[in-house]
């Protein structure tokens, strides 16, 4: 019995392993983005009503606290300040306050800024923080069956 008991423990336990709950510690008004590996996010800069847009700059926060700019919107057009870097052509202007990424890798996980600034001179920040999960829906699932059988483990013996 005592058995039993560890082994359904274990496969609670290796269970939210499998799951893989990524968590963040937010900070304060910041917007959770979730997406999925190979999927797409868009990210939206809010605008209040009545507030005429000059610039927004976006940005990407690395492990190292090292930030880059990836993307600027300056009166319709769409900037990349460096089109080589880890982003390549997965980031496009879904719209005029929208940054789109395409194809995520996990690695896209992490903190984007939008900086915007409004023609009257304000310039507020928006912060997101995006959280890409899984790999692939074929390893999914089988790390989901695998997690499965493990749980079920104990009471087949």
């Amino acid at each position: 019995m005592l058995r039993r008991l560890l082994l359904l423990l274990l496969g609670t336990l290796l269970l939210s392993v499998c799951l893989d709950g990524t968590s963040g510690i937010p900070v304060p008004d910041e917007r959770q983005v979730n997406g999925t590996v190979g999927g797409s996010v868009l990210l939206t800069a809010l605008i209040p009503p009545g507030k005429a847009v000059a610039e927004i700059e976006w940005n990407f926060q690395l492990q190292d606290d090292t930030v880059l700019v990836i993307a600027e919107f300056t009166k319709g057009n769409f900037g990349r300040p460096d089109p080589g870097d880890r982003f390549q052509q997965r980031l496009e202007r879904a719209n005029e306050t929208t940054l789109r990424l395409k194809n995520l890798v996990k690695e896209d996980s992490g903190v984007y800024t939008a900086h915007v600034t409004f023609e009257s001179g304000e310039a507020p920040t928006q912060t997101f923080r995006l959280v890409v999960s899984g790999t692939s829906k074929a390893i999914e699932q089988w790390n989901l069956l695998v997690c499965l059988f493990i749980i079920a483990m104990p009471f087949l013996t």
